[in-house]
């Protein structure tokens, strides 16, 4: 939104340094998925996106509106040629001064269309070693920013850190309480021995949406073997860390 174009030169996607983004971390951001040449559920992802700014206090021209952006990403998607990768997209502050607030500062809208973060092929086949990251190790985020998708991830990339140090691989947080809470950039699943799918209630974690659409189709999930359901109950609530390890399954979800 700086220069009003789409570029497909990496060189050329620049920021400028006056950017509220990089000088206060004051903007917020979504990722949604593209797939064989659709956006996979835009609207909740510009819902979540609209949300945020009006938590972080992001002004927005009157035309700015879901629809506004989700036509600048279908433009951007068009520019790049792909049919699928993963596109995630900024509401910042703007450029405009270096100061605490953003007073004078031009509210902009990035959008980068990508190839996707790389997964280890490993991680389909045999899963992955995790650590748990208690809240004495790296403190849990305060619940708005918890709730909300600001830039400000740095307890979120300490909580990977911290995991990896000990063998994992981003880290499932337990509260003082010994209550899991989220991973670093997704949300925990639980299924128990009784086939209840449980995941902890949204409040001061975000409220994943592909831990959301999971929920809405786990009770249709079926055992190929004798028809049976997977999945008795749908449920969110407390899960301490013993009743995890003491899971059937235990997931990590995002998109």
């Amino acid at each position: 939104s700086v220069t009003d174009c789409t570029t497909t030169d990496p060189r050329l996607m620049a920021l400028p340094i006056d950017d509220h983004a990089i000088v206060r971390g004051h903007a917020v951001f979504d990722t949604c998925t593209l797939r064989g040449g659709r956006l996979y559920r835009l609207e909740i992802h510009l819902e979540r996106l609209l949300a945020s700014a009006k938590a972080a206090r992001i002004p927005l021209p009157a035309a700015w509106d879901a629809a506004h952006f989700a036509d600048r990403i279908a433009a951007a998607v068009a520019a790049s040629g792909r049919r699928d990768a993963d596109v995630r997209f900024w509401l910042s502050a703007g450029p405009g001064n270096l100061g605490v607030t953003p007073a004078g500062c031009a509210t902009s809208f990035y959008v980068l269309v990508f190839g996707g973060l790389p997964l280890p092929s490993s991680w389909a086949r045999d899963g992955i070693a995790e650590a748990t990251v208690p809240s004495t190790v790296v403190p849990l985020k305060p619940p708005l920013l918890a709730e909300m998708k600001s830039n400000n991830y740095l307890l979120n990339v300490l909580t990977a850190m911290a995991a990896q140090d000990a063998g994992g691989t981003l880290g499932i947080q337990v509260d003082d309480a010994g209550l899991l809470r989220e991973s670093a950039v997704l949300n925990v699943v639980v299924i128990d021995a009784d086939g209840v799918f449980r995941t902890p209630p949204f409040d001061g974690i975000l409220r994943g949406t592909t831990v959301r659409r999971a929920m809405e189709l786990a009770p249709g999930l079926r055992d190929e073997a004798t028809g049976g359901p997977l999945v008795r109950k749908v449920a969110q609530g407390d899960v301490s860390l013993a009743a995890a390890r003491k899971a059937k399954e235990l997931m990590l979800v995002a998109g």
